[in-house]
């Protein structure tokens, strides 16, 4: 029996890599919000919001942080 029996038909391709995501940790987390955030001031609440809600995925750390930018919440 082949082990790749078990692996959906997208991840039997020959030129796809999966490659695992870690969390990034609370001050991983909050060095890309500042760094997104470019100088503006955050309100330590809305910080904790953003390390909560996305659960240390940096894909959602940017998308929350930009979402807050562009919602003109921070000046």
């Amino acid at each position: 029996m082949h082990s790749h029996i078990d692996q959906p038909e997208r991840l039997r391709r020959s030129y796809l890599t999966q490659v695992p995501l870690n969390q990034l940790s609370r001050p991983d987390v909050e060095g890309m919000v500042d760094r997104l955030i470019m100088g503006k001031p955050l309100p330590p609440e809305v910080l904790e919001q953003i390390v909560e809600k996305t659960d240390g995925v940096p894909l959602f750390v940017e998308e929350w942080t930009k979402a807050l930018l562009e919602s003109g919440m921070l000046h």
